[in-house]
């Protein structure tokens, strides 16, 4: 992430709250930033199918 200077977007879950948050590389460590306004996100036009998983994982017991 922090080579391609990109950043992603995550739901994130502290004390039964869910946040929707941008996640990004830092040194050695990866930084979770709240986004509190829908005018914080950018349209997603030109953002082509990602790789990787195509089913979210089971959350744990």
């Amino acid at each position: 992430m922090r080579r391609t200077n990109k950043a992603g977007l995550a739901k994130f879950v502290l004390a039964e709250r869910e946040y929707l948050v941008a996640v990004e590389s830092t040194e050695g460590a990866l930084a979770l930033t709240t986004l509190h306004y829908s005018e914080e996100i950018l349209p997603d036009e030109g953002i082509g199918q990602r790789k990787g998983r195509s089913k979210p994982r089971r959350k744990a017991a």
